[in-house]
């Protein structure tokens, strides 16, 4: 049967053994056995799928902080499970958690860029091509003046791809241009982003005023109970959504 010596009193003891039978000393196991290097690799792996929700990237750093210990854990668990010389282990363990490392990085950023969405700065209406047969998205807001509810300043219409009305400074806007028959949606934000979201979907149709005439303009009604939407590209010519 193998042999070792004991860490504490230098005899040997088979290999194995809890407790040495000459100075009674129980034996701590060491962490270049593969169990412990299988065990760094697990929580690298736990580390990973932490990293792979969408609440890790909320806000700060935490999603790199677990890609940064999955690549951490799993380097040091491959260093104890591959055999040879340290730096066989070490450089084959950080090789491998090294390219699992950039190509979850190259993933997730290429996956964020395409989920994400444009800011306003971004989304402004000089960015789409406009063709003539293209029809104007002329939204136009009113809020009730016996509100007792103040809207805030952030207060915003968003048509994805084309920019934003700010109801505080531009009350009637043209947010870009359609081709009839295509629908897409409008987002309200009464009490700005951080507040409630409401969608509308609009299609723009072929008898529609192309530079954005009055009788096609979508109208917005806003008071303290509820949201209106008006006009002919929604549908059924109006859609109301309650604020409380």
């Amino acid at each position: 049967m193998a042999t070792k010596k004991c860490p504490f009193c230098a005899k040997e003891m088979q290999e194995g053994t809890i407790l040495c039978k000459n100075c009674g000393q129980r034996q701590r196991p060491s962490l270049s056995e593969p169990r412990a290097g299988f065990f760094l690799v697990a929580l690298g792996i736990c580390s990973f799928l932490a990293s792979m929700t969408e609440a890790a990237w909320t806000g700060g750093y935490t999603g790199w902080w677990l890609l940064l210990s999955a690549l951490l854990l799993t380097w040091l668990g491959l260093a104890r499970v591959i055999r040879g010389t340290a730096l066989v282990r070490y450089g084959g363990g950080f090789m491998v958690a090294f390219i699992a490392f950039g190509l979850t990085v190259g993933f997730l950023s290429r996956f964020r860029a395409e989920s994400r969405e444009p800011t306003p700065e971004e989304s402004t209406p000089q960015q789409a091509t406009l063709s003539s047969s293209e029809i104007a998205v002329r939204v136009s807001v009113w809020v009730d003046p016996e509100s007792k509810e103040l809207l805030p300043s952030d207060a915003e219409i968003w048509f994805q791809g084309h920019g934003s009305l700010w109801i505080s400074r531009d009350p009637v806007k043209i947010l870009g241009k359609r081709p009839p028959g295509q629908t897409e949606n409008l987002h309200i934000y009464p009490d700005g982003r951080d507040g409630r979201q409401f969608v509308v979907p609009i299609t723009m149709t072929a008898d529609m005023c192309p530079q954005g005439c009055d009788r096609d303009t979508i109208l917005i009604n806003i008071s303290d109970d509820s949201v209106v939407v008006v006009g002919k590209a929604v549908k059924n010519r109006s859609i109301t959504f309650s604020r409380r």
